[in-house]
């Protein structure tokens, strides 16, 4: 009959050489310190932080917020909710805390969207597109 007699040394060297492995791999990981979003916060409470994707995100002592987006979006929210998202191709959209808002297109075009989903349209012909809030147009 063979017996097998666990060798506690030998089992400590064998595991603290797997543990050693699994630190190595994972320095190795795709993910490095470099990788990782780089804040710095201030004594007031505002803070920046620079994101791995270049996104970088300053937030006021007030808790108002800017993003500005690696693609030139920018993305302001104020203290009460209400944002303003710039596009880089000169969208402008303004969010209400009510929900409403109002988009303008680089072509000029003005959609006005009210709390309850109803919408006008304006075109740079002035012609304007009326729409009640589940989308018919009422003009």
């Amino acid at each position: 009959m063979n017996t097998h007699r666990l060798d506690f040394p030998e089992l400590i060297r064998f595991l603290f050489k797997v543990m050693v492995i699994f630190l190595f791999l994972g320095l190795l990981s795709a993910t490095s310190f470099a990788d990782q979003a780089k804040v710095i916060k201030n004594p007031d409470g505002s803070s920046v932080e620079i994101k791995a994707d270049g996104t970088k995100i300053i937030t006021n002592a007030d808790h108002s917020s800017v993003v500005e987006k690696k693609d030139g979006t920018k993305i302001i929210t104020n203290t009460d909710g209400s944002m303003v998202q710039k596009n880089p191709d000169g969208t402008k959209i303004i969010t209400n805390v009510d929900h409403s808002s109002v988009v303008y297109k680089p072509d000029g075009t003005k959609i006005i969207t009210n709390a309850d989903g109803s919408s006008v349209q304006i075109n740079p012909n002035g012609k304007e597109i009326v729409k009640d809030p589940k989308g018919k147009v009422l003009n």
